[in-house]
């Protein structure tokens, strides 16, 4: 594990590197453990250049589903989302959504390290001002390097957004980036980030870096 010295350091040059980047997010979570739950709660906020156009909380209990084998979970969530699209003008969703988890590991095969990987659904129920309500649909594949590398493991992710209302794909969002080894309660990471959002029959781009801590 990395000394604390040595653990701070490379913290501060992740945060210096993050305040260099045009479009920067950071994301706090924390998850508790209670009886044969987890309580989970986390904020995200999103800075395009000087402006803080985006940030959401989101709260919400997890618990293990042996049902279907080995490695899977279900969450109910509830989150609320603050978008400023220009200044002076706020829009607020309100959304619940129920997700399922699973789990699982793969070995050294050829070239390819050991990985962990995970599969993530999503269904979301929206409520948006001025939109009204919407149903959409999440799907997200991740791998992470299961053995630490130089105190990281790194990562990489996809995940597409279906909307019911639109019945098509909207949104598709991929990731990479490090995970770095927990210290005490932190585990941080860092990663880049591209999406692309169909909106107004057009594909609109964005790419940012994100920071992390998970508690």
């Amino acid at each position: 594990p990395l000394k604390p010295n040595a653990y701070l350091f490379c913290v501060s040059i992740l945060l210096s590197n993050l305040s260099l980047a045009a479009n920067q997010e950071l994301k706090i979570s924390y998850k508790q453990p209670f009886k044969q739950l987890d309580l989970l709660t986390s904020a995200s906020f999103k800075q395009q250049g000087s402006h803080l156009n985006y940030r959401h909380f989101d709260i919400g209990i997890r618990k293990p589903f042996p049902y279907l084998g080995d490695g899977w979970s279900y969450d109910l969530h509830f989150r609320q989302t603050h978008t400023h699209k220009k200044p002076g003008k706020r829009s607020v969703e309100k959304r619940t959504y129920l997700q399922l988890k699973k789990k699982f590991s793969s070995k050294k095969i050829s070239f390819l390290p050991s990985l962990d990987w995970q599969i993530r659904g999503r269904q979301e129920l929206r409520f948006r001002q001025q939109i009204g309500r919407s149903w959409r649909s999440r799907l997200k594949l991740s791998a992470k390097k299961k053995h630490a590398l130089f105190n990281s493991h790194p990562f990489i992710s996809y995940e597409y957004y279906y909307d019911y209302l639109n019945h098509d794909i909207t949104k598709k969002s991929a990731e990479a980036g490090l995970q770095f080894s927990k210290y005490r309660a932190l585990t941080p990471s860092i990663y880049l980030k591209h999406s692309s959002s169909y909106k107004k029959q057009k594909w609109h781009s964005y790419s940012g870096v994100v920071f992390k801590l998970a508690f």
